[in-house]
């Protein structure tokens, strides 16, 4: 019975040693960023285009780095920190918090078919006045995630931007403003995902959500009526709106934020599989820290078996 156990704990240990290698099998992220390599002002961007960084300033508009201390970070492992902005409310038209954008305008973020927008975010009071968690709109140009205008607590949303409108999906129980909010939790790690397939006519937005605890689930399904994202001229903006730099600021902790863009297919919708993949790598050390630990186990079990 002990050796029972003892194999089915190294076993355990083994596949959290390997579950950062499983997010290997989907789609690299164009964007990624984890907040963990401290640079001055600027945040690593680990996705595939890899030199496009994001530079921090503070609320006063100077550079600055916003990452948080080791420990942190939605694993709260040594060496994971998070994007803190240092807003002192949720959204507030006054200057308020701090922001990261890319300081320069890229084209590869629009005129495209098909995206996933995937984060954790860590409220510290309820999320309402458009706050921007990751945004690059300008009018009906681009694409926005952010939190609806209004007091209370207000919905997530995903707009995307046609050239002559922006429409929207709600992340609410019926995907509608009216609807209640699925993410208004406060004070605690939610990750959060929304994914649009515009090769499809209808059903083809998906809002998923997952927790430190439990699995990513689908929790609403809907439709933007758009087959290709109107290009605008907007940086790419996190923690606030693009634009507002330290108004509109989100008011808590950002971390992992991932953007998946494709153009003419439907590649980078990140199913359910792949979000419970990187869901499940965000919570353990990273690969090359935990490589070690996992030929160690499997060097156990042999042994002891």
């Amino acid at each position: 019975m002990k050796k029972t156990m003892r194999k089915i704990g190294v076993a355990a240990a083994v596949a959290v040693a390997w579950a950062p290698l499983l997010v290997w099998a989907y789609p690299q992220p164009l964007l990624e960023y984890k907040f963990n390599v401290n640079d001055n002002n600027l945040a690593t961007n680990t996705g595939y285009y890899a030199t496009q960084a994001l530079y921090m300033f503070n609320r006063l508009g100077s550079a600055a780095n916003l990452q948080t201390a080791s420990g942190i970070g939605v694993s709260g492992q040594p060496g994971d920190q998070a994007f803190n902005n240092g807003a002192l409310d949720m959204g507030n038209i006054s200057p308020n918090g701090g922001f990261a954008d890319q300081r320069a305008y890229y084209t590869e973020y629009e005129n495209r078919n098909a995206l996933t927008i995937a984060c954790w975010f860590n409220a510290q009071t309820q999320m309402m006045r458009n706050a921007g968690l990751i945004t690059k709109i300008s009018g009906n140009y681009g694409w926005s995630f952010d939190v609806m205008t209004g007091t209370g607590t207000q919905p997530l949303r995903l707009i995307l931007g046609s050239g002559s409108a922006q429409l929207v999906s709600y992340g609410t129980t019926n995907g509608t403003v009216t609807g209640g909010s699925l993410f208004g939790e406060t004070g605690t790690w939610v990750f959060c995902a929304a994914t649009w397939d515009g090769t499809l006519g209808a059903n083809n937005v998906i809002w998923y959500k997952g927790t430190k605890t439990s699995s990513v689930v689908p929790v609403y399904t809907g439709t933007i009526a758009l087959a290709q994202i109107a290009q605008g001229s907007a940086f790419l903006t996190v923690g606030t709106m693009n634009g507002s730099q330290t108004n509109r600021c989100f008011y808590g902790l950002l971390d992992n934020v991932r953007l998946w863009m494709s153009t003419g297919t439907n590649s980078a919708v990140i199913g359910q599989e792949g979000l419970e993949a990187y869901r499940t790598a965000d919570l353990v050390p990273e690969p090359g820290m935990l490589l070690g630990v996992g030929v160690l186990a499997l060097a156990v079990l042999r042994r002891r078996g």
